[in-house]
């Protein structure tokens, strides 16, 4: 291909190799970088610099900050370019808009940008060295063959200086008819390298208006959920908060993993000062020990260092004090006297202490929380409202695996979505020990992706009832062919006996 142009020493690249250049990336980043530094002039240090919230996808506009500040209208074919990087470009609470593709998750660095744009000119046959610099110049004498003044590419080019905006327009070399003057968005506007059908085609099916890829704002330190946030929990908060300050107490149930303790968390936070926590029950006397020290301050001025886990519980039967706190708890919370007691994994107390249980729910109002409500705490179960938490809806499971990821540097968000999603069955937990997987990785890859399971998105089934039928079936058959003397079937049948052992065996040992 011929050499880059050279007038009044400024080198430039004509349209044939403008052309040959593209057609050379396939790369949507390195393309996009390219086609951002042909259509609007950036210098490489400001190409660097880019964020994602510089663009304004609405009005098609790049804002370049710093020494040079200018805003910079975006042609179509810009535009396109830098949308589909956008929606390749790896979700990551990194702002840079073009970021490195190996190692630490950063920015590209000037000289990376211009080690890719030298190889893609070698590509495109190009003698002398493509740079950015050979990029901007190319621009600005298109943008003056356009007819564009001096004063508006000062503008664009983020430059005053006469003397290099004049040779700029010398190089362009303007025919003898120049074109009439033109605004700076309509001299873009016509810089676009692809063919008329290419132009057309856009023009009927225009990409829609992408966000921002950059999870600014969502960082999160660790893989977890604070207790201020719910994910389609909120109406059952809000009924069982209801319920409570009525004095009804109330027992979640479910599978483990299901939110309970979350939820437990988030009624906590919300109560703040009018509620006390538990993790677990155990030991009853320090339950009633921490109890005693928020609803009854002055308790150890009526009970001696000593007391037992019965005097304690006497002196709460028995004690019609408040907590100094109530008045503000009453304007905040409602007719509230007593704190609000919030216990997670209850079914872990002794059968013994169901009698402590028992009266302490006669003075106060108690939520709990429980994985399995075992026969010998019936007589406990049996005195709660039992509220049952459900798996969570894809919808919310979504926008909790979009939380607890915003940290994270995906290359795939979609299929990382889907496959948390299918593998959670609903499961707030299992969401969050995925994501714990994944906290290691630099770069979250498709491979990382696939190797995500949790065992709640296996589902068991209990064959052993078929299993007997089948048995019984086989046995059957062979003494239904030994009594009518068939010597066919009593073989088919003693076959089946042996494919169904061998069967049997091999689903034993999948398990």
């Amino acid at each position: 291909m011929r050499g880059i142009i050279k007038t009044s020493s400024i080198e430039y690249l004509n349209s044939q190799e403008t052309k040959a250049l593209l057609a050379s990336i396939s790369d949507l980043r390195d393309r996009a970088i390219t086609i951002l530094i042909l259509s609007t002039g950036v210098f490489l240090a400001e190409v660097v610099e880019v964020k994602t919230q510089d663009i304004d996808w609405t009005k098609r506009t790049l804002q370049i900050t710093g020494k040079r500040n200018r805003e910079i209208p975006l042609n179509d074919e810009t535009y396109d370019a830098l949308v589909k990087w956008n929606n390749a470009r790896p979700k990551t609470p990194h702002d840079a808009l073009f970021l490195a593709s190996k190692g630490k998750v950063q920015g590209l660095s000037k000289r990376a940008i211009d080690h890719l744009l030298r190889g893609y000119g070698q590509d495109a046959k190009i003698s002398q060295p493509v740079s950015a610099q050979l990029l901007r110049a190319t621009f600005a004498i298109r943008l003056f063959k356009k007819g564009l003044s001096i004063k508006d590419a000062a503008v664009v080019l983020g430059i005053q200086d006469f003397v290099s905006l004049k040779r700029y327009q010398d190089a362009a070399q303007n025919p003898p008819n120049p074109p009439p003057p033109t605004t700076i968005t309509d001299a873009i506007s016509q810089l676009d390298n692809r063919p008329t059908s290419t132009k057309l085609l856009n023009k009927l099916f225009p990409l829609d208006t992408p966000t921002s890829s950059a999870l600014v704002g969502l960082s999160v330190d660790k893989c977890a959920i604070t207790p201020d946030i719910l994910f389609g929990r909120e109406r059952i908060a809000q009924d069982i908060r209801r319920m409570l300050d009525k004095g009804q107490s109330i027992l979640l149930t479910g599978p483990t993993g299901i939110g309970k303790s979350h939820l437990l968390d988030h009624l906590a936070f919300k109560y703040d000062c009018h509620a006390v926590y538990f993790e677990r029950p155990l030991p009853i006397k320090s339950l009633l020990t921490t109890l005693c020290d928020h609803a009854f301050p002055n308790y150890q001025s009526h009970l001696s260092s000593k007391a037992t886990t019965q005097d304690l519980l006497d002196y709460i039967s028995r004690s019609k004090e408040s907590p100094p706190d109530a008045a503000s708890a009453v304007s905040s919370m409602g007719p509230l006297s007593l704190p609000i007691l919030i216990i997670d994994n209850l079914d872990q107390i002794k059968s013994a202490d169901v009698d402590v249980i028992d009266t302490l729910m006669e003075q106060f109002t108690i939520i709990a929380a429980t994985d399995d409500k075992k026969k010998r705490l019936d007589p406990l179960w049996w005195k709660f409202k039992e509220e049952e938490l459900a798996p969570l809806h894809d919808d919310d499971i979504r926008t909790l695996i979009r939380h607890l990821t915003a940290h994270l540097t995906i290359s795939d968000y979609d299929m990382l979505e889907n496959h948390i999603t299918s593998e959670a069955n609903g499961y707030p937990l299992a969401v969050v020990d995925m994501v714990n997987q994944l906290t290691h990785c630099n770069t979250v890859d498709t491979q990382s992706i696939r190797q995500l399971q949790h065992s709640v998105g296996v589902t068991y089934r209990d064959w052993s009832f078929a299993f007997i039928i089948l048995w019984s079936i086989i046995v059957c058959l062979r003494f239904i062919a030994l009594g009518i003397h068939s010597f066919e079937g009593y073989i088919l049948a003693g076959i089946g006996t042996s494919v169904f052992l061998v069967v049997k065996y091999f689903l034993m040992r999948a398990r």
